[in-house]
């Protein structure tokens, strides 16, 4: 792996992670704000309960001159994971729900950026990109734990391969696509096995859906039995040639990997991003950029296509 420049733990260290919280008994959701101030970036992770009846957030933890991004919830809701720049340094970090802990994790090199993290179900293992400023970026995999890092995936052909979201605790689902404007708008979906060890390159990927669109999202569902996939379309824009989201949106699933389809919903809006959060509840996000706007926002649905409630 690359060496690690400049990158002093944030906080108490890494053993502070087997450390516990008691958790209240409303389920809340965690969220990235970015600021401005004196011309300085602060980024601040908040959290406020899921029914978005409280008007403000609670902080968890401020940072000046820090952008935040890719904040992602543990599955025993006990940290958060993100990625923090900071005078031009790209860190993957975490921190405790409650704010203590806050922890360095891996530091990316110089002129380098860490993107597309994922953290597994079983909180063991971390995949994430490092992208750098020219060429292809390459996937690494870290543990946790004892905060080791390895080379996990380098491509040895013109495609570009991003971590999207665990399928269980060992399969990570991936997206190709190729690092150019003239690569063409729709990306194929991977499987990474992390069992085959370090240094994989495309040919240890399996291939489980071809062409999925660029406008949409995908997630497994809750008991990675079923990969749901929602895809709407790119149309243009009224004002102008550039190509935007637009509707219709079906939602579909099928086997984890692949195969027949069965139509879950139709949606006349474009649905952006899809997210299994219960055995029973999904997650949408409508974000039509063309026309009408007055359903954009968060919604939530049943698993079954029933249910389609806006949050916020």
């Amino acid at each position: 792996p690359p060496t690690q420049v400049n990158c002093p733990p944030a906080g108490q260290g890494r053993a502070a992670i087997t450390s516990s919280l008691v958790l209240g008994s409303h389920p809340n959701v965690h969220y990235i704000v970015n600021e401005q101030v004196n011309g300085n970036p602060v980024g601040t992770i908040k959290r406020r309960v899921a029914d978005f009846q409280t008007i403000k957030g609670v902080e968890i933890k401020k940072m000046a001159g820090t952008y935040i991004s890719e904040a992602q919830v543990s599955q025993d809701g006990q940290w958060v994971l993100f990625v923090a720049t900071t005078g031009g340094q790209s860190e993957l970090r975490m921190v405790r729900a409650d704010g203590q802990g806050l922890q360095t994790l891996y530091c990316a090199p110089a002129n380098e950026k860490i993107s597309s993290s994922q953290w597994s179900f079983d909180q063991r293992t971390i995949v994430f990109n490092v992208v750098p400023a020219t060429g292809m970026p390459a996937l690494y995999l870290l543990d946790a734990i004892t905060g080791s890092v390895q080379t996990e995936l380098i491509p040895q052909s013109t495609l570009a391969y991003t971590p999207r979201t665990w399928l269980d605790n060992t399969h990570v689902y991936l997206t190709s696509s190729v690092p150019n404007p003239g690569g063409g708008s729709s990306q194929d979906l991977y499987i990474l096995d992390i069992k085959k060890g370090a240094y994989q390159n495309d040919k240890n990927l399996q291939k489980v859906v071809p062409g999925l669109q660029p406008c949409g999202s995908f997630d497994s569902s809750y008991d990675s039995t079923q990969l749901l996939v929602s895809s709407c379309h790119l149309g243009p824009a009224a004002s102008g040639s550039q190509n935007v989201a637009v509707g219709p949106t079906t939602i579909t699933s099928e086997g984890v990997t692949g195969g027949p389809t069965k139509t879950i919903q139709t949606l006349d809006h474009a649905v952006t991003m899809l997210r299994a959060i219960s055995p029973t509840t999904l997650l949408l996000l409508i974000e039509n950029a063309d026309g009408d706007t007055s359903h954009n926002g968060l919604w939530k649905m049943n698993v079954d296509g029933t249910g389609l409630t806006q949050l916020s």
